[in-house]
């Protein structure tokens, strides 16, 4: 279905990815089917850095800092991406979920 459809959800090289299969049996005859391809993981570094503020944070952060409203902040400068596709059908072939996570955030980011 994904070589087939490159109009609608892009050219992909489904051999640089990983194929993961299940199903679920909800015992009465329906069964969803579900499938990953997943990439290599890689290391992104984000140029600005993204920053969340909020009170959940862990006060013991190493990086951790208050902004002028006296609430706590970090900057994450890097993390591990790992590109994915999700489908996900019932038995009679209808479609439940697609998720491209191909070019999240590793397209918006300096990928090492």
């Amino acid at each position: 279905m994904i070589a087939k459809h490159p109009s609608a959800i892009g050219n992909i090289d489904l051999g640089k990815l990983t194929l993961e299969t299940g199903k679920k049996d909800s015992g009465n005859g329906r069964v969803n089917y579900f499938f990953i391809w997943r990439g290599e993981a890689r290391t992104v570094q984000y140029n600005p850095p993204h920053e969340t503020c909020s009170e959940d944070l862990d006060k013991g952060a190493d990086d951790l800092y208050y902004n002028g409203n006296g609430v706590p902040c970090i900057k994450v400068y890097e993390s591990t991406e790992t590109p994915s596709i999700s489908i996900a059908f019932t038995s009679g072939g209808q479609l439940i979920n697609f998720s491209n996570e191909l070019s999240g955030p590793v397209s918006r980011a300096t990928v090492q």
